[in-house]
């Protein structure tokens, strides 16, 4: 393929960019490619390209073989395990709101130590804190992918990230009646009213 620019081709300003839109050359007697740009203008680059990768077309088998895999290779427990806690590094560091939720975390393990709670609302109050911090996290993942997709001011972008901080906030606050009501519960006991 031979890259050309064509100029005030698809009712652009100027020159194509040869780089963005590179012009397939065909094998049409009838139309050269400047020709069919100029006529249909991006209707007419869709056609070339259509028909360009019809005629390079592989069968599928020798196309999956031809492709190099993008995918990351297989990799052993010590490599997902140090992976994982990269992530975790990652995820926590720079990030305000953690400090929040670990303060939260401590005052209720704290509250949960003196109350002396039994084993089901240790594993409540554990199952809480973790789910409210993996939100947390997946939160954080949302973000850090949204700065490497765009650093513009993007409506849907801005909205994926509200939905985010909803799912967090959500979390959030039925961790917390949970946690109100297994040290409620427990304080309740201690004090002999239930």
């Amino acid at each position: 393929m031979v890259r050309q620019t064509i100029e005030g081709c698809g009712g652009h300003d100027g020159a194509w960019p040869s780089s963005a839109y590179p012009i397939p050359q065909t094998h049409n007697p009838l139309l050269p490619p400047e020709t069919w740009c100029r006529l249909f203008g991006d209707l007419g680059m869709v056609i070339l390209v259509a028909r360009r990768d019809r005629a390079n077309r592989l069968p599928s088998k020798a196309v999956a073989m031809s492709e190099p895999s993008h995918l990351r290779p297989e990799r052993n427990w010590r490599e997902k395990f140090r992976d994982a806690f990269h992530g975790l590094n990652c995820g926590i560091r720079g990030q305000s709101s953690f400090f929040v939720h670990f303060f939260a975390a401590a005052v209720v393990l704290v509250a949960g130590a003196l109350l002396h709670l039994n084993h089901v609302d240790w594993c409540l109050l554990v199952l809480c804190i973790f789910a409210v911090l993996a939100s947390e996290m997946f939160n954080s993942a949302l973000e850090s992918m949204a700065r490497a997709i765009t650093d513009e001011t993007d409506p849907h972008v801005g909205e994926a990230l509200d939905i985010g901080s909803a799912a967090v906030l959500l979390t959030s606050i039925g961790a917390s009646i949970v946690g109100i009501i297994v040290l409620v519960h427990g304080l309740g006991d201690l004090m002999g009213y239930f």
